[in-house]
């Protein structure tokens, strides 16, 4: 998991949650 130690994931998220999380947070990191 791409979790911090601090970071507690919440009741049921998934593996992909983060992800896609870190992904709404920062949309352009993954465009050039």
């Amino acid at each position: 998991m791409a979790i911090g130690p601090d970071e507690e994931p919440p009741p049921g998220a998934l593996p992909g949650t983060v992800v896609s999380f870190e992904e709404l947070l920062r949309p352009e990191a993954n465009e050039p």
